[in-house]
């Protein structure tokens, strides 16, 4: 064997081995203990017969021999609609919708049934909402079914097709809805024209396979998020379960609690939390509580960043607290827990019984030392991985 052919072999075996070793991120189905439970408890969301009986079934705004298919666009059937009443019910099969979506008016509520599906046609769009609720107020909508078109997506560029997009809106309630399959967010809060999304109330979520992130929270006051799985987040950065992060020193991370939150195999992050952009001339005050976290499977359960050194920022005049308690976090892995390097803050990180759990199932419970290192790493913007391990 002659010396550039021995070369040549070591090559291609060096590439072999780097393929073999190299993570590729697979879609897991949660378990089903995990959702039977849910299936179980999510059943104090259903509509009071009350509502039931005064909502306008919209199925008489589609055309003659309309398809039950999911596959005929009925956009604008569905939106005159909403538009000409404040209680729908949507019909009982699945109906495409364009990525102009439904947008919502204030003081409605929209009903789905049990086989109601708002499937997003393929479009080449890199940014979309299927459904909208943008400078409204007063909104409930139950039993949500929504897909997106990330597998049958006509271009590659963009991440802003979200399936529920909120924006500068008040007294919004999302029950029970499902999320699946868009090219951005499932279900993405947010500020528009400065005004900060308030008193949005979302309960029993599942959010997954979504390219970017399952559920953002980019600007928020009174934002409480109940008993969701969200889980296979993956695609683009970052890749994260729940992901707090604002865009601007204009938005706002006030009241923000997070409650019995399960998120499974998400291809980075479990639960994100990103303050740079907030960073700015206005002192900004953060509030964060999150109350039983399980992370099954993602990179990293719980990460922070208060700088991520994008760029050059002024003063660091963040503060506040961020409180988490009672979290569980198994097969992470890069990490259960990491700080990241930044600028000085007064933000507090509190942290109250957390668990790791190794591939042997053995548990770990995080030190109290290692509790105020964390705080401390957070603080004084240091970089920290806690492995627990």
């Amino acid at each position: 064997m002659t010396k550039i052919s021995r070369k040549l072999n070591l090559i291609i075996l060096l590439f072999i081995i780097s393929n073999v070793n190299a993570q590729v991120f697979s879609n897991k189905n949660v378990p089903e203990n995990i959702l039977k439970t849910y299936r179980t408890q999510r059943c104090d969301d259903k509509v009071d017969s009350q509502i039931l009986t005064s909502a306008t079934d919209i199925i008489k705004y589609l055309p003659q021999g309309f398809s039950q298919k999911g596959d005929i666009d009925y956009t604008d059937y569905l939106q005159k609609g909403i538009d000409n009443h404040s209680v729908v019910l949507l019909p009982n099969f699945p109906i495409a919708v364009n990525p102009n979506g439904i947008k919502l008016k204030s003081n409605s509520k929209v009903i789905f049934q049990t086989n109601t599906l708002l499937k997003l046609l393929p479009n080449n769009k890199n940014t979309y909402h299927i459904l909208l609720i943008d400078g409204v107020k007063n909104i409930d909508i139950y039993n949500a079914n929504i897909e997106g078109d990330r597998d049958q997506h006509l271009d590659t560029q963009g991440e802003w097709g979200m399936g529920i997009w909120i924006k500068h809106s008040e007294n919004i309630n999302l029950y029970s809805p499902k999320v699946t399959n868009c090219w951005g967010d499932g279900i993405y809060i947010g500020n528009q024209k400065n005004i900060t999304s308030k008193n949005i109330f979302i309960n029993y979520a599942f959010v997954d396979n979504n390219r970017r992130n399952g559920i953002s929270i980019i600007s928020g006051e009174n934002i409480t998020i109940k008993n969701a799985i969200v889980s296979n987040t993956n695609g683009t950065e970052p890749e994260a379960g729940v992901d707090i992060e604002p865009n601007t020193n204009n938005d706002d991370v006030k009241n923000i609690i997070i409650e019995n939150l399960y998120t499974f195999n998400n291809a980075k992050r479990g639960l994100l939390m990103v303050f740079d952009n907030l960073i700015g001339d206005k002192q900004k005050n953060i509030n964060v509580l999150v109350n039983k976290h399980k992370d099954y499977g993602s990179d990293i359960a719980l990460e922070f960043f208060v700088d991520r050194g994008f760029k050059k920022i002024p003063d660091n005049k963040l503060s506040g607290n961020i409180i988490v308690n009672d979290l569980n976090y198994q097969n992470n892995s890069k990490a259960p827990i990491a700080t990241n390097p930044g600028k000085r803050s007064n933000v507090n990180l509190g942290l109250k019984n957390v668990v790791f759990v190794d591939k042997k199932n053995k548990k770990y419970k995080l030190t109290t030392k290692k509790n105020k290192e964390l705080s401390e790493s957070l603080k004084k913007g240091e970089k920290l991985i806690i492995s627990g391990l």
